[in-house]
């Protein structure tokens, strides 16, 4: 028996599914009326066959001749510098424009913004789910829709003990946290590959209730400061899911995604897997998520790269200006 189908049999009998996971559908309808989502068993059967994983568009459908280079390795030289130098980088999904980042975040959830979480960052030593970061929340989407379009969108609100989050919202989103850090935790240790350990034993992102949108705060500023922080922190756990998905997303040959048979094994409830189907979360079109550049000897999750490639993130690598750098890596 291999090491991942003993993990799966393990997690399937010892691991806990939170009670407000265990309902036949996925709660949605504490939010205020701006944010519900009514994804019923109706409505999701409903999305389930016009937007469904298997048929979305991937790296391995047919592409126009027009498109087909974007997802090809492309090579290109950057505008000398003063000294004469040319950094050489190597692309695939390239995206139709794209700004290359100007400095490293060594820890990112301490120094990084929302703003520049939606725009492409070096990889470095922590946050290898950050590629995954999607560029726009859809309103529509049965998970992500509860956040809002941009944090800016939700406002602290008055109680008796101080300022907070709006108890509905804040259901709503604990019951959204508790959910994808389960089921990017289920996947993230089922696999065993290379590519799994190496993202699974970094550094990541902060869960989002860590940075207290589900407490009172003494002032307006300290309230909508921790609904900015969670905010962008579920991003980045939404992120999190998608890499977790995208390791059981390869050598698709049969109709039910790899991830879905995990899942189904580890006890998830099929609403939850039923709203992942038809979320932004799984959707690995090109376009969507903010995409990464790597400087291979600082890069901890090189085995892990490959699915950058076939999650449709944009990836540049860095080989500095020394061409020498490319095939020594190459050896």
């Amino acid at each position: 028996m291999s090491k991942a189908r003993r993990l799966c049999n393990e997690n399937t009998t010892s691991r806990q599914v939170p009670s407000e996971l265990q309902n036949e559908n996925v709660e949605t309808d504490h939010a205020p009326k701006q944010f519900r989502l009514h994804i019923r068993s109706a409505e999701l059967q409903s999305a389930k066959a016009n937007r469904r994983l298997d048929n979305r568009p991937n790296l391995e459908n047919k592409m126009s001749n027009a498109e087909a280079w974007r997802t090809d390795v492309n090579a290109f030289l950057t505008v000398p510098n003063r000294q004469g130098e040319s950094t050489l980088y190597s692309a695939v999904n390239v995206p139709d424009q794209f700004e290359l980042p100007r400095q490293v975040h060594t820890n990112p959830a301490n120094n990084m913004s929302d703003k520049a979480l939606r725009h492409m960052q070096y990889a470095n030593s922590a946050c290898p789910e950050i590629p995954y970061v999607l560029h726009n929340i859809p309103m529509n989407d049965p998970l992500l829709g509860r956040l809002g379009p941009d944090c800016g969108w939700l406002y602290p609100v008055s109680y008796t003990n101080g300022w907070g989050m709006h108890d509905d919202i804040r259901h709503s989103w604990w019951q959204l946290e508790r959910g994808l850090m389960l089921i990017s935790n289920t996947l993230l240790e089922l696999d065993s590959s290379n590519a799994g350990k190496e993202v699974y034993r970094a550094e990541k992102w902060p869960e989002p209730s860590s940075f207290r949108y589900r407490d009172a705060h003494g002032q307006f500023h300290g309230a909508a400061t921790a609904i900015r922080l969670s905010w962008t922190a579920m991003l980045v756990l939404a992120a999190r899911c998608s890499m977790a998905i995208a390791l059981w997303n390869k050598n698709l040959t049969s109709g039910i995604p790899h991830w879905v048979v995990r899942l189904q094994q580890s006890g998830i409830p099929s609403s939850w897997i039923e709203a992942l189907q038809s979320s932004a979360i799984t959707d690995f079109s090109l376009g969507l998520r903010v995409g990464v550049v790597i400087q291979p000897a600082h890069c901890p999750w090189m085995s892990h790269v490959p699915f950058y490639r076939l999650a449709g993130c944009p990836t540049f690598v860095e080989w500095g200006t020394k061409p020498k750098m490319l095939s020594e890596f190459i050896k």
